[in-house]
């Protein structure tokens, strides 16, 4: 027979044996099922504002009649703008170096040449003054883009004016790429963007430079001019 001491004892082994059961079992439930969270907050009505601003996220696109070759002259408040001549390279040749932005450039040697996956845009442009007042005019007056047969319009990767041949002193030191022409005269510079190799290479789309009349890039009055074939 067992006495008073062994039944309680075994008693209490029983009764821990069948909490660890239930608590091994437990962890495989947990295991096995995924937990299910209760949120028993309130929910929040939102209201969205008919006003609010909202991004333009069609694709751009403009028109057959506002592509320009570079034999056309491009005119917009008074001031006409003629691409000369363009050179699309790695090479930065003979150029001011003064006045190269290399912070603004990922990959460069020595003598300025581009190294990685980016490649100068060199584009010298004569800009005029038609106005019966002096103006002051940018000289980096628009941005490289690539515009593909079905007339999207694709604002580069990099593009970012690097570099100027000369620059002006007559003005605010923070507005070196400006000049300022007397009614009738002209400018002729040459500056660079940047853009990266990728862009260039697409099939299917060309090189243009884009002089804008808004910010945004399908305005109808903005034109593009080829700078490849």
């Amino acid at each position: 027979m067992l006495n008073a001491k062994k039944i309680v004892g075994l008693s209490l082994f029983l009764c821990l044996s069948g909490i660890m059961g239930c608590s091994n079992a437990n962890k495989q439930n947990m295991k096995l099922q995924p937990a299910i969270i209760k949120d028993d907050s309130e929910k929040i009505n939102v209201t969205l504002d008919p006003n609010a601003h909202i991004d333009h996220i069609d694709p751009y696109h403009t028109k057959e009649k506002n592509i320009c070759s570079m034999n056309d002259t491009v005119s917009k408040d008074g001031i006409s703008y003629k691409i000369k001549k363009v050179e699309i390279t790695k090479s930065f040749g003979t150029r001011n170096e003064e006045t190269l932005q290399k912070d603004l450039l990922e990959n460069v040697d020595k003598n300025n040449n581009l190294v990685g996956d980016e490649t100068y845009v060199f584009i010298t442009m004569t800009i005029t003054n038609n106005n019966k007042e002096k103006k002051q005019i940018s000289r980096t007056p628009g941005i490289i883009v690539t515009i593909d047969d079905d007339m999207e319009i694709c604002e580069v990767a990099g593009g970012d004016d690097v570099y100027i041949d000369e620059y002006w002193n007559g003005g605010d030191p923070d507005n070196v790429y400006a000049y300022e022409l007397e009614a009738g005269e002209s400018v002729t510079s040459e500056f660079a963007g940047v853009v990266h190799d990728k862009d260039i290479q697409m099939k299917g789309r060309k090189l243009y430079y884009g002089i804008k009349h808004s910010d945004s890039l399908d305005d109808p009055k903005n034109k593009y001019i080829k700078l490849e074939e």
